[in-house]
């Protein structure tokens, strides 16, 4: 049963609001002053407000309540005024989309998680990163271009960075994706193919917050070939580490192969991270190819690498590389596959299969973490949970992995099973934290450093699988008090 509200606190409307919204709204009543009575969920509340110019507050009495957002609180069914804000003061101007105050309990004690996305930018939401206070993430409102978007922590305001203005029209196939954050640095890849020439380009962008436009600091392009062995260029798997820029680069020169690269933005310098020192295991050309992902930390580069072949065995190993001195490593050596490596201060983890070395990316069966503790040099089985399967994907920062699992599937061996949570690894103590356990399909993990002495977790949930449909979630990571006896 609802109670009318007389001049609750925010925190109380946010608890009471996290109530509704998790029982699904079922409680209604009659709307007042500013509300509409439609059936109170984000989803069926939120298009009736933006008619109105209003936006979406909550369903404190079980109907919708809408608020103008440039009043600087809201004012609810009765006439008290309640400010949005954590400190109980107005939320400044959203020149974009303010996303609800919606949180959702995680698995394991202290997870809590906050919605990032708003259902009007959930269509192909599949790329983003956070550093500190802001989140950027790649989407496509109605069918529009996939443009990159800015997440603003403090005041819950989403808001356009690049539009791609300088690409639309003239290109088709235009979009943006992969964005890395360094404070308020963000990079990401945009691209597109020119209508008239054929010609594709694609390109490493560079903006600070608050700048009107992005700098354009890596390109590539290629005249068309003949359609049937023509190769596509293509930069991606962007990391952010001022000055330097690590990626992966396909192109007509290589063929529909992956390399690792690193681009100085100051000096211009790019170095091909795949080309391997002179008596290393390498294909038989002399290079690291087949990378999946590079990840960089400081000037130490990792990136996963196939090669062999030519009557070798072919492997994927973790490779190691200073991106100033090109000191390089290989951290692997068991003849199954190792992939999506991730690297902290302490720890290069990566996705292992060598307690099944019959599967590969494409067949996953069987997957563990592994991790190599840098200072000492020793490899360490840090997750294994048999039968199931850890990844495909996984990420790393600070203290945590952040990973996919399926063992609470009905299918937990294979990548086909659509029942998938989110899970987080401690190093320091080597405990596994549950995060999620909430029916349906989690993915996409990212950690990042809030800059607070705090840690998220990002993902992504499945909404709808055929409409390409996903909601961005941030969790946090709260530190186990007791643990695993690690170092």
């Amino acid at each position: 049963m609802c109670e009318p509200r007389r001049g609750r606190s925010d925190l109380a409307l946010a608890s009471g609001l996290v109530a509704l919204l998790l029982a699904g709204g079922a409680c209604r009543s009659d709307p007042g002053p500013g509300e509409t009575d439609v059936g109170c969920s984000y989803e069926s509340c939120s298009p009736v407000c933006r008619a109105r110019d209003a936006w979406f507050r909550g369903c404190p009495d079980g109907a919708c309540l809408c608020s103008d957002e440039l009043d600087g609180g809201v004012e609810d069914a009765h006439g008290d005024a309640t400010d949005d804000g954590a400190d109980d003061a107005p939320l400044p101007p959203c020149d974009g989309y303010r996303v609800p105050l919606e949180e959702r309990p995680g698995a394991s004690p202290g997870v809590v998680c906050r919605r990032v996305s708003v259902s009007e930018l959930e269509e192909s939401l599949l790329d983003f990163a956070g550093d500190g206070a802001y989140i950027a993430f790649r989407a496509t409102p109605d069918t529009t271009p996939l443009r990159m978007w800015l997440y603003d922590r403090p005041s819950r305001c989403i808001t356009l960075l690049d539009g791609l203005t300088d690409l639309v029209p003239g290109h088709r196939g235009v979009g943006a994706i992969d964005p890395s954050v360094e404070g308020q640095r963000i990079a990401y890849v945009a691209g597109g193919t020119e209508v008239e020439t054929g010609i594709r380009r694609s390109q490493i962008r560079l903006i600070r917050v608050g700048d009107p436009a992005p700098v354009i600091v890596r390109e590539l392009a290629e005249i068309p070939l003949d359609p049937t062995h023509g190769k596509v260029p293509f930069l991606g798997s962007v990391v952010l580490r001022y000055p330097w820029i690590a990626f992966r680069k396909s192109g007509s020169e290589n063929g529909w192969s992956w390399f690792a690269y690193a681009y100085n933005i100051e000096t211009g310098e790019e170095r091909n991270l795949s080309e391997a020192p002179d008596g290393m295991p390498a294909d038989p050309e002399g290079y690291w190819d087949s990378v999946l992902r590079v990840d960089l930390l400081g000037t130490t580069a990792v990136f996963d690498s196939g090669f062999g072949g030519y009557g070798r065995p072919l492997v994927q190993e973790i490779i190691q590389v200073d991106v100033e001195t090109g000191e390089a490593a290989i951290l692997s050596s068991d003849p199954a596959g190792q992939y999506w490596p991730t690297i902290t201060p302490r720890w290069v983890a990566w996705l292992d299969q060598r307690v099944a070395p019959m599967c590969d990316w494409f067949s996953l069966c069987r997957t563990d973490v592994y991790g190599l503790e840098r200072e000492s040099g020793t490899e360490h089985a840090l997750v294994t949970a048999p039968p199931s399967m850890q990844g495909p994907w996984m990420d790393g920062e600070g203290d945590w992995l952040l990973y996919e699992d399926q063992r609470d599937g009905t299918d937990v061996a294979t990548s086909s099973d659509r029942e998938e949570d989110m899970y987080a690894f401690h190093l320091p103590t080597r405990t596994e934290v549950r995060v999620t356990d909430w029916p349906g399909f989690e993915m996409y993990p990212k950690v990042y450093d809030r800059q607070d002495g705090t840690f998220g977790g990002l993902f992504i949930q499945e909404i709808d699988y055929g409409r390409a449909l996903y909601r961005l979630w941030d969790c946090d990571l709260p530190a186990p008090t007791t643990g695993g006896s690690g170092p």
